[in-house]
């Protein structure tokens, strides 16, 4: 969702995610901010619809601006910011409605991920499968029948 100048479509997993938990929660978003690689950025669902995304990425070699509506290359970067401003500005926008302020980068995500307590999903296995019952009539006919041959004696 942050990676490519086009938002995904609809039917994609990111897209679908952020709606159902916008839906339940009212808002929801995704923040993304890799310091080794040079990219960073957020994006905010609202109601059960992205309402903004702002990723700024330098991992090719012109670095881009990609908002809602289009990916602009970004020209005369101070060297000193780079990047790392407006990408923290845009995570601490997208994060301070839902876990107010001071979210920017890497590691106030992590910690913010820690402090929910927050672990790794795992499937429960599934159950084993039941023992098929016994087929109760073919046992009442076997009974049955050797009654009548004791019976008949």
């Amino acid at each position: 969702m942050l990676d490519d100048a086009a938002l995904p479509d609809d039917d994609d997993l990111e897209i679908r995610l952020g709606a159902r938990l916008s839906t339940r929660a009212g808002r929801a978003a995704y923040l993304f901010y890799d310091e080794e690689n040079g990219a960073g950025g957020a994006a905010v669902f609202t109601d059960g619809a992205l309402t903004s995304r702002l990723c700024f990425d330098a991992r090719d070699t012109q670095p881009v601006r990609r908002d809602m509506t289009e990916e602009i290359a970004l020209v005369g970067l101070d060297p000193s910011d780079w990047i790392w401003v407006p990408a923290s500005e845009a995570i601490e926008a997208a994060a301070a409605p839902l876990v107010g302020g001071g979210i920017r980068d890497d590691d106030d995500i992590a910690a913010l991920i820690e402090a929910a307590s927050a672990t790794f999903l795992t499937r429960p296995a599934a159950p084993e499968p039941a023992a098929p019952a016994p087929d109760r009539a073919r046992k009442r006919d076997r009974v049955k029948g050797m009654m009548r041959r004791w019976l008949k004696g």
